[in-house]
């Protein structure tokens, strides 16, 4: 999740939400810094999942895979029979189709509506998705629908997110009341474990995984998301424009190494959950 100038609409956003940070060419490039930068995380959750006793998966599913960099990890680390990506974007699934690893396949599907248009999954792993989707947490449990009897479901999202430099604090709270006005949750990692008594997934395991993200990798992811969200109706009405002109420079100035800032601390809640 790229140039300040460029001004990017999402005009595919799922029907129950909107992806705040866009599908243009500086998200793509954001999405390469953050896989880059969350691979070693994920990829010690996907191998701990897959030398837990669970067969080799037939159908494996990336919810909200992006331009791909999560659906091939999953490939290489899962080594699935079909691996699937599924985005709502049609600019993001013709990038994943362009540039990923032979044998993948992309769907663009809204993940709101269930089930999905392919065979029902035996594994299915989302990051960082749940967060962009309106009522997200109950979500999880129709994407039910779209899994195989015993089933897994691997998620990662954000549980709490912290830092010392007061720009990157300011940009912190402004995600979390953009995000708030378009119905969903920044810090939705925190309670998603917690699955009513009614839920057709098990949760198996639960845990907090802390990264630390050097604050100028942090200041650069961010300022590709800063140059999208910026214009939104909902900042520009709330925030002046003087205050957003320093906000991006400060980010700009800490991503360049112009300034620097202690390390980001995220903590991750990275959750399993079978199928009943």
């Amino acid at each position: 999740m790229s140039a300040p100038s460029e001004q990017p609409v999402d005009t595919h956003a799922p029907e129950s939400g909107h992806y705040t940070f866009g599908d243009s060419d500086l998200a793509v490039r954001r999405l390469r810094l953050l896989s880059a930068a969350f691979a070693g995380s994920s990829r010690e959750l996907l191998r701990e999942v897959g030398t837990a006793g669970a067969a080799r998966p037939r159908v494996a599913l990336d919810l909200g895979c992006g331009p791909g960099y999560s659906t091939a990890l999953l490939a290489r680390e899962l080594e699935p029979a079909a691996t699937i990506g599924l985005d709502s974007s049609r600019r993001y699934i013709e990038r994943a189709r362009e540039y990923a690893l032979r044998g993948l396949e992309f769907v663009e599907h809204d993940l709101t509506r269930v089930p999905f248009p392919t065979p029902a999954a035996d594994f299915l792993y989302g990051r960082f998705i749940v967060t962009h989707l309106r009522d997200g947490h109950a979500l999880v449990d129709r994407w039910a629908e779209g899994a195989a009897p015993g089933a897994r479901l691997v998620l990662e999202e954000v549980a709490t997110l912290d830092a010392d430099d007061e720009a990157l604090r300011r940009y912190y709270g402004l995600v979390v009341a953009l995000q708030a006005a378009h119905g969903q949750t920044t810090y939705v990692g925190g309670a998603l474990a917690e699955r009513p008594a009614s839920s057709p997934w098990i949760v198996e395991r639960a845990r907090r995984r802390r990264v630390a993200l050097p604050a100028a990798t942090a200041a650069e992811l961010h300022a590709l998301n800063f140059a999208t969200w910026r214009h939104e109706p909902f900042i520009e009405a709330t925030v002046a424009a003087d205050e957003l002109d320093r906000l991006g420079e400060s980010l700009r100035a800490l991503a360049l190494g112009e300034r620097t800032a202690a390390p980001v601390r995220w903590e991750l809640a990275q959750v399993v959950m079978r199928r009943r």
